[in-house]
């Protein structure tokens, strides 16, 4: 089946959306709440993107990589320029890494064994150099 794999050739559409959030806050019986407005952005990278040629590369078809990432940025909280956060990253659910952006980052991204931290490792070779470069791609 290894054969058959390498065979197919895969190819995203580049394709991606933005729009602008308001969520609005209450807590208890409180009439008076807090509005904030987050512009949140997603893309699927084509082919062209860096991301789209490693998914699209038969040799790392077994790892599964899919070049979908979103940031959300907070931009205001009641009417008024929001400070920038502290980014976090998300693979669907927060985790506890900070990005070190403005923004937060939620993507398919490589994690550690215990899905607590981005698959790091700058210094390692093979598969585990492959997921470092494919969490740096996403970013």
């Amino acid at each position: 089946q290894a054969s058959a794999i390498k065979s197919k050739k895969l190819e995203y559409a580049e394709a991606g959306s933005d729009y602008d959030l308001d969520i609005s806050e209450h807590h208890g019986a409180s009439a008076t709440g807090v509005v904030s407005r987050w512009t949140v952005a997603a893309s699927v990278g084509g082919k062209e993107s860096l991301a789209g040629k490693m998914a699209a590369d038969p040799g790392n078809f077994h790892l599964r990589l899919v070049p979908w990432v979103g940031v959300a940025a907070l931009v205001s909280v009641d009417g008024k320029t929001a400070v920038p956060s502290k980014g976090r990253a998300f693979c669907f659910l927060p985790l506890p890494a900070e990005t070190g952006l403005p923004v937060h980052v939620n993507g398919y991204f490589e994690l550690s064994s215990n899905r607590r931290d981005i698959w790091r490792g700058d210094d390692m070779a093979g598969e585990g150099r492959i997921r470092a470069e494919w969490n740096k791609a996403l970013l």
